[in-house]
C-alpha cells in the first residue's frame, strides 16, 4: 500500500493532497478485494458490476483546478469562376460555336481546441478539503 517514489512522505507536497492520495491508495485496494471477491464466489455480477464501476470511476476522477481555455475555430471558403462564349463565323464557311463554364469550389475547416492549466487535483466526496486544513 502506498507509493514507491515516497510521494506521502514528501514535505514538498501539502499534506492533504498526501492524504488524498494514502485514501485513494486504500479504497482502490478495496475496489480490488471486492472485485476477486465478486468474481471467486460466482456472485451476480451484473448487478455488483457497475456499481463497482461507480467506485473505481470516483476513486480516479481528477480535474484542473486552474485556467481552462476552450477555442473554437471554423471557416469556409467559397470560389466561383463563371464564363460564357459565343463565336459567330461569317465567311465561305459559317459557323456558331458556344461554350459556358462554371466551377464551384467550396471547402471548409475546423479546429477544436482545449487548453488546461493549473494543479491536477482529485474531485468528488474522495477529495480532502484544503480549505480547513493545517499547513504541515
Amino acid at each position: 500500500m502506498g507509493s514507491s517514489g515516497g510521494v506521502y512522505g514528501d514535505t514538498q507536497i501539502p499534506i492533504a493532497q498526501r492524504a488524498t492520495r494514502l485514501l485513494l491508495d486504500v479504497l482502490a485496494s478495496v475496489h480490488e478485494t471486492i472485485l476477486d471477491y465478486v468474481v471467486t464466489a460466482d456472485l451476480d455480477l451484473a448487478t455488483l458490476g457497475p456499481i463497482l464501476d461507480r467506485l473505481a470511476e470516483a476513486i480516479t476522477e481528477l480535474e484542473v483546478v486552474g485556467e481552462v481555455k476552450r477555442e473554437l475555430k471554423s471557416s469556409v471558403h467559397s470560389d466561383e469562376n463563371s464564363s460564357t462564349g459565343l463565336k459567330l463565323t461569317l465567311s465561305s464557311k459559317p459557323g456558331f460555336e458556344a461554350s459556358s463554364n462554371d466551377e464551384n469550389k467550396t471547402s471548409s475547416e475546423s479546429e477544436n481546441r482545449l487548453e488546461e492549466s493549473g494543479q491536477l487535483t482529485y474531485r468528488g466526496i474522495l477529495a480532502v478539503s484544503t480549505k480547513h486544513s493545517p499547513n504541515w
